[in-house]
């Protein structure tokens, strides 16, 4: 991803949002994380259908810390998160979640394209899997340059 198209696009997005602030997940979010990857699985927004025990997921946040591919959004507040799994070589797969009160205000996209540059590999793709239900998920990855790769799947193409 050229950082010539992030650099022109960031600014006017982050200024859209009043400022927000985007930094590497610890260990004080595991609350946060926890409630907000739980919503989505109410909501049916995410393929997994089971709530999480928060010891699982503790236990989980601490290995995942430590590749610093969660990036947690906050104002004065948390807003959201972005996450970045490797699934292949330089393959990642994302998974963005917003806490409701920020929804549909533009968090999602300017957090999305301003972790894409906290990621530490010149070259890489990013996939975006997105249940066929999830209308508004596929919306908001299209809206990002998503095109669909295969079923339930789609990729992230630059400009």
């Amino acid at each position: 991803i050229q950082n010539h198209y992030l650099q022109m696009r960031i600014p006017f997005l982050i200024r859209k949002q009043n400022n927000f602030k985007i930094r590497n997940a610890n260990l004080n979010d595991a609350v946060f994380l926890y409630k907000i990857y739980n919503q989505n699985i109410l909501e049916g927004n995410f393929f997994s259908k089971k709530k999480l025990k928060f010891s699982n997921h503790k236990s989980w946040l601490q290995k995942k810390i430590k590749n610093k591919n969660i990036f947690i959004c906050y104002r004065i507040h948390r807003v959201g998160y972005v996450r970045f799994d490797k699934f292949q070589k330089n393959c990642f797969k994302v998974s963005i979640a917003i806490h409701n009160r920020y929804k549909r205000r533009g968090f999602g996209k300017s957090m999305f394209l301003y972790s894409l540059k906290k990621i530490k590999l010149k070259k890489f793709k990013v996939f975006a899997f997105i249940k066929n239900s999830n209308i508004s998920s596929k919306k908001f990855f299209k809206s990002l340059n998503f095109e669909m790769y295969a079923k339930n799947s789609y990729i992230f193409k630059k400009s």
